[in-house]
This record gives C-alpha cells, sequence and structure tokens, in this order.
C-alpha cells in the first residue's frame, strides 16, 4: 500500500518513496528534496500500524548546520482534502477512528 500511496501523492511539491519498512512501520519521505528560503525541504509520513498512528510532517535541512527542522505545511484547502482522501483510501483507518474524527472522510 506505501508504494501505492506515493504514486496517488504525486501532486505534492515532490514525489515521495517508501525508506523503510518494518513489521509495524513504514517510512515515506520525499526524493528528491524540494527548494526552501532556509535550506532542503522534505515530506515524511509515517504509518505506526500497532498504533494506529499516521504522521504526516514537513521538515528543512538547515544551510548551515545540517540540521532538521520541522516546518509548517502549506496545503489550499483542495489539496489537504485531497491529501486526507488519498489517506484515507489507502492506509486501513479502524472504523473507531473514522467515527471519532466525524464518521469518514474530510
Amino acid at each position: 500500500w506505501a508504494d501505492v500511496l506515493c504514486r496517488k501523492l504525486s501532486y505534492l511539491s515532490e514525489p515521495l518513496r517508501v525508506c523503510e519498512r518494518a513489521e509495524e512501520e513504514v517510512l515515506v519521505r520525499s526524493w528528491p528534496l524540494g527548494p526552501a528560503d532556509e535550506g532542503r525541504a522534505f515530506f515524511e509520513l509515517r504509518v505506526r500500524g500497532g498504533t494506529d498512528v499516521l504522521e504526516l510532517k514537513r521538515f528543512v535541512v538547515e544551510r548551515e548546520t545540517g540540521r532538521r527542522v520541522a516546518t509548517a505545511m502549506l496545503f489550499t484547502y483542495d489539496i489537504l482534502t485531497r491529501v486526507v482522501n488519498d489517506l484515507l483510501d489507502t492506509v486501513s483507518v479502524p472504523a473507531n477512528v473514522l467515527q471519532a474524527a466525524g464518521g469518514g472522510k474530510a
């Protein structure tokens, strides 16, 4: 499913690829890194199966220090809706999580 999700999210500013797979976790990142004023930027998506946790974050690798720093993700409403729907369509989400979030897709 991770490879399918990378193909679905092709409209993001950088293409995604699977970096690591473990029994209970998958890590997906942008590649190549995108430009940013402070350095190079990338998306990181972690899905942890055992805890039903999905994290989508954006980071910048600072030019001077090489440190990875979390930064804001700026999406239009349409793109945000599309990302959420693609995540829900691709990654299995337990019914109780959907109910707690309002019953369905964004």
